[in-house]
């Protein structure tokens, strides 16, 4: 019998909103502040969803991660006007709170930006807990922030769903314990029919 689930947890970047171009914008105007080559969507779509240390090292090579890091957050707000909030998210958050299921974001992007883009989706206070690069050792495949979120939500691995969208979010629930649901706002899919096939539509356990 599966644990019935008390915490869902969420990738940012491309399941709660939609930042792809947001994000590729900052990360060409960063290489160009930097002196680095141009990145091309190709470079850009291989890359996404990884870390900002990722990001230093393949797309904005020169400067250092913390360099990186500071420019995405002192610069992000140019390009929040691109970001797009997945019509299904105020509702699906609002109805896991009503239903007493706690509920955490986890990215790789820093955290001052996370919570740049959740205020300016009108997500946060909808959100228990955001953890984000800087907060943990290492980001994710790694399951540090995962674990984070959980220690913070007081619910164990075996009683939580991942919601991501890329490989690293895969990788990262697998490390954790945590089981992984796949969805990304680009998709032509439903957040809360993702969600019901690993929960039910009461919020039980999903087989």
């Amino acid at each position: 019998m599966t644990e019935p689930i008390r915490a869902v947890l969420f990738d940012l970047d491309g399941v709660l909103v939609d930042t792809y171009e947001a994000w590729y914008g900052l990360v060409r105007a960063a290489a160009r502040h930097f002196g680095a080559p141009d990145v091309s969507r190709s470079a850009f779509d291989a890359s996404w969803g990884q870390s900002v240390e990722d990001d230093a090292r393949e797309l904005v090579p020169g400067p250092t991660t913390r360099e990186v890091a500071d420019h995405y957050e002192s610069h992000f707000g140019e390009h929040v006007g691109r970001v797009g909030v997945d019509r299904e998210a105020r509702a699906v958050l609002s109805d896991l709170r009503a239903r007493g299921i706690r509920t955490a974001c986890v990215t790789n992007s820093p955290t001052p930006v996370a919570q740049e883009i959740l205020r300016a989706a009108d997500l946060e206070p909808l959100l228990d807990a955001v953890v984000g690069a800087g907060d943990v050792p290492r980001p994710k495949p790694a399951p540090d922030l995962l674990d984070a979120a959980l220690r913070r939500l007081d619910v164990p691995p075996t009683a939580a769903v991942m919601v991501g969208d890329s490989r690293f979010d895969e990788q990262a629930a697998d490390a954790a314990g945590v089981r992984y649901v796949h969805y990304d706002t680009r998709a032509r899919d439903s957040l809360a029919r993702a969600l019901e096939r690993e929960m039910g539509p009461s919020g039980g356990g999903g087989a």
